[in-house]
């Protein structure tokens, strides 16, 4: 049986249809690759970059944490939340903040650098009771590490902490027990703070992986 002329030009239409419709899909592939090609090197760059900004601005929290310490003569601490990637400068002071009265002689409240694995109390302070609270001003607002960034963990003498709410505690003359804490981005870069116990500032470098 021998094919209408029409019936051939047909079928070589609908071949050269589906012809296209492939050297499409492979330029679609093409472009996606090149531009996956592109994207992902940038993507590293930039997630170094955060990472070593992020590191440097939390070291340079810990450091005014210290100093702050020593300058008012009332213990400090900053308390970190390593799920949420979050942490926050606070001070043991009273609601009103009345840091002019020279009869600062109470001790401070015993308080474990990293809180030995109990949560940290994050209840609201009763009005001019001497507690642990945010520091004045927008140097007390929680900070919370880019989205490209996250907590690690936490070295101690006690242990190493992966989750959790942890505590990092100045004395009123700057001391604190030794710390190591660990910034992170999803290709296993990380970056070391260490905190020692008397010097003013934090050195850090990257972890060998």
């Amino acid at each position: 049986m021998t094919d209408l002329p029409g019936h051939q030009d047909g079928a070589r239409a609908r071949k050269s249809a589906v012809g296209f419709t492939l050297i499409e899909l492979l330029a679609v592939v093409t472009i996606f690759g090149l531009l996956a090609g592109i994207a992902l090197p940038n993507l590293g760059i930039r997630g170094g970059r955060v990472l070593d900004d992020e590191s440097k601005a939390l070291a340079s929290t810990v450091e005014f944490a210290r100093m702050r310490a020593v300058m008012t003569g009332i213990p400090h601490r900053m308390v970190f939340d390593l799920e949420a990637g979050v942490y926050q400068l606070e001070w043991y002071a009273t609601d009103g903040e009345a840091f002019d009265d020279p009869g600062l002689d109470e001790p401070p409240p015993p308080a474990p650098v990293f809180g030995g694995g109990s949560p940290v109390d994050m209840s609201p302070p009763v009005r001019d009771e001497r507690s642990f609270r945010p520091v004045t001003g927008t140097f007390g607002d929680p900070i919370r590490l880019d989205d490209l960034v996250f907590l690690a963990r936490f070295e101690t003498p006690e242990g190493i902490y992966e989750q959790g709410e942890l505590q990092l505690v100045f004395d009123r003359d700057g001391t604190s027990q030794p710390a190591v804490i660990v910034l992170g981005i999803e290709d296993g870069r990380e970056v070391m703070l260490e905190v020692a116990p008397l010097a003013d500032t934090v050195r850090f470098g990257y972890v060998d992986s």
